[in-house]
């Protein structure tokens, strides 16, 4: 069996759950713009894609327009609704075997830059889900 000496997992949305914080600051930047209502379905479409280019595709905004939403959305993310991602079911359970019977665990963030601009954010992703001993 081959050994491994760490292995890498997309925190947002494989490790944790971020779906009820992201579409809460959607919510919060399709009301400080003023854009139409959403529905739930629609509101999920924002889970996964950057959040840019489906305010785009959904309200055909132009790309700074995309931006400015972008940079409101961050905003509001980076406080409270951040701290709403919780651990998928079975994880942290996963997570704790393979760190003491196969390998270092480096969880990152992707996504990172498109969700938000945080150096911080795994660190206070995974604080906020009392799995800090992964970063």
């Amino acid at each position: 069996m081959k050994q491994y000496k760490a292995i890498l997992f997309d925190l947002d949305g494989t490790l944790l759950d971020t779906s009820e914080g992201v579409i809460s600051s959607v919510q919060y930047t399709i009301d400080t713009l003023g854009y139409e209502k959403l529905d739930v379905g629609q509101m999920r479409s924002f889970i996964g894609p950057p959040v840019h280019r489906r305010l785009r595709e959904i309200y055909g905004i132009s790309e700074e327009e995309s931006l400015r939403a972008m940079n409101i959305f961050r905003s509001h993310y980076g406080g409270d609704d951040l701290l709403k991602a919780h651990a998928y079911e079975g994880m942290k359970d996963l997570l704790l075997y393979l760190h003491e019977s196969i390998a270092a665990l480096l969880p990152v963030l992707i996504r990172s830059t498109v969700r938000m601009p945080p150096e911080n954010t795994p660190k206070q992703m995974l604080s906020a889900t009392a799995s800090t001993h992964w970063v």
